[in-house]
């Protein structure tokens, strides 16, 4: 029942119930000199190494440094414990492909 409340105040809290979600394998996390996260991942989201947010500045699509800690802490227990991140493409049409990619929110995916 708890389970269930949190994941539907989650759902009406993200401003867009009808988000694209698309859930991947992390198979490797690394991050740059420069402070690029970059994950390696499987399925919907495939690509060789995904620039996914900086740890060190702003992105330029304005994810924060503290965002970006978050999501790299969910990338390390993801690719830790086998399980798998679900990700919200901002542009709601597809699943995002590609060297660099823009998401909305990342969560643990639901076994």
């Amino acid at each position: 029942m708890k389970k269930s409340l949190l994941t539907i105040v989650a759902f009406l809290m993200s401003g867009n119930a009808l988000a694209l979600d698309c859930t991947a394998n992390v198979l490797a996390v690394r991050v740059t000199k420069q402070g690029m996260l970059e994950l390696k991942m499987d399925g919907p989201v495939e690509s060789n190494y995904a620039n996914i947010c900086n740890v060190s500045q702003t992105s330029s699509s304005g994810i924060t440094v503290e965002t970006c800690k978050s999501w790299m802490s969910l990338a390390l227990v993801a690719h830790s414990n086998n399980k798998k991140l679900k990700f919200w493409d901002v542009s709601n049409t597809s699943c995002a492909t590609g060297s660099t990619l823009n998401f909305d929110r990342v969560s643990l995916a639901e076994n």
